[in-house]
């Protein structure tokens, strides 16, 4: 899982830089790519997954992260 600000150009760049396959089209507070070995990357907007009262539990993340791919 990672997030991002903003989900379109994050979408963007793991689609056509790396090749990610999208699942579905992106929506304000999330997108899915499914991965070569059957895995699925989700980027969420961490300000729209942390918001309360929404239907499934709030989470999300500030500050830098990481994530690493094998190409």
């Amino acid at each position: 899982m990672l997030y991002a600000s903003d989900v379109v150009l994050a979408v963007s760049f793991y689609s056509e830089v790396l090749g990610l396959t999208l699942i579905e089209e992106p929506g304000e507070l999330s997108a899915a790519f499914r991965l070569d070995d059957g895995g699925v990357l989700l980027v969420f907007d961490p300000r729209r997954a942390s918001a309360p009262h929404r239907p499934v539990p709030s989470h999300g993340a500030t500050g830098p992260g990481h994530v690493a791919f094998a190409l």
